[in-house]
C-alpha cells in the first residue's frame, strides 16, 4: 500500500469501498501493521461516505485522497451509499396496561422483574407468527434508536421469532450507551449479548449500558457499521457476553474484529451455564455481577489473560 507519512490514498480501499454495505468499514492498518504482533488486527475504520479515517491502535487519522487529485470528487462517487428506506412500527403506549400475571411469571422463571421490564419497554404483544400458523401471545422487545421505534421483535414463549418486515436492522437498548447516558467519571463502556434475555440479565443485576443483536448469532452483522463512528468509537471498552456454543464463538469473533482486541474484554460462565442468563436463574445476581468482575483480556498478541 501506498503511504505518505499518514496521508492514506482511496485506490488503496478501493476494492473494500465498492464492496461495502454500511457506513463503516474496518480494514489492517498500513501505518503501524508492520509494528504489530497481531497482524490480523483491523484497527482502522473508515467511513465509506466522508472517506475519514481512524486507527484504532496507532490514532493515525485523516481524510482519505485520490494519487490523482483532479478526480478525486468525480471518480470517487461510487463510494457514496444510497439512503435506504425503512418501515417503521406504529409507536405504541408502553405498559399502558398492567402486564398479565402469567407474563410477569414467566419472566420471573427467568430472573427477570417487572421492573426491569418497564425499564427495557418491554410489552404484552398478539402477533401472526407464520411458523405456528396461528396468532400467539408474546414478548415485544422494542427497538429504540434517538427515542424513535425503528424496530419490533415479536417472541413468543414457543421457539422462534419474529421482527417487523421491512425495518432497520440496529442493536437492541442502543440509547443505553449514548453518551449522554454515561456518568461524568464512567468508564465507558458496553456489555455485547446474543439476545434480549441477556441484556435484561444484565439491566436486573445493575448494568446499565447493555446492547444485543438482533437477531442471534447471525452472520448479518454490517448493520453494526452505521453505529461504529457515533457510538462505538467513543467507548473505552467492549464486554462479548455471548453464548458459549459453536454460533457464539462465531459471533465473538465477529465482534472482536469489528472492534479491535484491544477494547474488547471476554466474559465467560460457570459451567453448565451456557449464557448470561442461565447463570442468573441458576446462580443468582451475585454471580452475575462475579462473571462481569472475572472477564478475560485479550492482549496485543492475541493471547488472552485471566484479569
Amino acid at each position: 500500500m501506498s503511504v505518505n507519512e499518514n496521508q492514506l490514498y482511496i485506490e488503496d480501499f478501493q476494492n473494500v469501498l465498492s464492496r461495502a454495505k454500511g457506513t463503516q468499514v474496518k480494514v489492517i492498518c498500513p501505518i503501524c501493521h508492520d509494528k504489530r504482533t497481531n497482524k490480523a488486527d483491523r484497527s482502522l475504520s473508515i467511513n465509506t461516505q466522508t472517506l475519514e479515517y481512524k486507527c484504532h491502535y496507532c490514532q493515525s487519522s485523516g481524510v482519505l485522497k485520490s494519487k490523482n487529485e483532479e478526480s478525486s470528487i468525480i471518480n470517487n462517487r461510487y463510494f457514496k451509499i444510497d439512503k435506504k428506506e425503512y418501515i417503521k412500527p406504529k409507536p405504541k403506549k408502553e405498559n399502558s396496561d398492567k402486564y398479565a400475571d402469567s407474563f410477569l411469571e414467566y419472566f420471573k422463571s427467568r430472573g427477570i422483574s417487572e421492573q426491569t421490564l418497564i425499564e427495557a419497554r418491554v410489552t404484552q404483544e398478539t402477533e401472526y407468527f407464520p411458523h405456528l400458523n396461528a396468532k400467539a401471545g408474546c414478548m415485544g422487545f422494542n427497538y429504540y434508536l434517538k427515542g424513535e421505534l425503528v424496530n419490533v421483535k415479536y417472541r413468543p414463549r414457543q421457539k422462534g421469532f419474529k421482527l417487523v418486515s421491512g425495518a432497520r436492522l440496529i442493536p437492541y437498548n442502543i440509547d443505553s450507551i449514548s453518551l449522554n447516558k454515561f456518568k461524568e467519571d464512567e468508564e465507558k463502556y458496553v456489555i455485547w449479548t446474543e439476545g434480549e434475555f441477556d441484556t435484561l440479565t444484565y439491566i436486573e443485576c445493575g448494568f446499565k449500558h447493555v446492547v444485543s443483536v438482533p437477531n442471534g448469532a447471525s452472520n448479518n452483522t454490517s448493520y453494526i457499521d452505521d453505529f461504529i463512528e457515533e457510538y462505538f468509537d467513543k467507548l473505552d471498552v467492549i464486554y462479548i457476553s455471548v453464548d458459549n456454543d459453536n454460533n457464539g464463538m462465531i459471533l465473538r469473533k465477529e465482534l472482536i474484529r469489528r472492534f479491535g482486541e484491544e477494547r474488547c474484554r471476554i466474559i465467560d460462565y460457570p459451567k453448565p451455564c451456557k449464557d448470561i442468563n442461565e447463570v442468573l436463574v441458576q446462580y443468582g445476581k451475585d454471580e452475575v455481577v462475579k462473571c462481569f468482575k472475572n472477564y478475560t483480556e485479550l492482549k496485543p498478541d492475541g493471547v488472552k489473560e485471566l484479569v
